[in-house]
């Protein structure tokens, strides 16, 4: 098996045929999608963390080397899509199910979301159309202002973490305090409004 710097230069390559209007899109995707997670696998190692995603220090690292890789030329739907799709639990089973659709279907299914998307739909899984939050900004008042999406194929927890850790972050920086200082009055505010609710 080829090794994590292998796997992250052919993602690059396969990448680049993509830009070129490559026709082997699936095939090129998925070499994408273990390029991202062979340098994942990369910064753990190195950072001694089981998941990059749920400290500072590693969602930093991630997007530095996101950057440093060349990786960050990939849309940020794409790389969610494809980190799903070559997720160990479902790669194979979305393999199959891709190789058994028809040329025409290949043709108009090729890019990971609308992979994920349709081998959801295949397997049962409902498309939510209720809204969601996905984004939050600072409006010329100053007031933090949300972005809904009207129709989304999942709502994973681990996205609204990173998003509440962003505000976090936001937050610790414009007032000068520390990130667990801010996590603390969060957790005291919950604290609170589960006691009103009880009493």
């Amino acid at each position: 098996m080829p090794d994590n710097n292998e796997l992250i230069a052919e993602g690059l390559r396969a990448f680049a045929s993509l830009k070129r209007g490559n026709k082997r899109a699936f095939a090129s995707w998925l070499a994408v999608g273990e390029g991202l997670s062979a340098g994942k696998r990369l910064l753990m190692e190195r950072l001694q963390l089981n998941d990059l995603h749920i400290s500072g220090t590693g969602q930093k690292a991630y997007t530095l080397w996101l950057r440093e890789s060349g990786y960050v030329t990939v849309p940020p739907e794409a790389r969610v899509a494809l980190s799903k799709i070559t997720n160990p639990e479902h790669l194979l089973q979305v393999k199959k199910w891709y190789g058994a659709l028809s040329e025409k279907q290949k043709l108009r299914w090729n890019h990971p979301t609308t992979i994920w998307q349709n081998w959801q739909r295949h397997i049962g899984s409902k498309v939510r159309e209720r809204t969601a939050l996905v984004a939050m900004t600072r409006d010329s008042h100053g007031n933090i202002t949300s972005r809904v999406a009207e129709k989304i194929d999942s709502i994973h927890l681990d996205d609204y973490v990173r998003l509440v850790m962003r505000v976090i972050r936001f937050l610790a920086k414009r007032s000068c305090r520390e990130e667990g200082d801010i996590m603390q009055l969060v957790q005291d505010s919950l604290k609170e409004e589960i006691k009103q609710k009880a009493a």
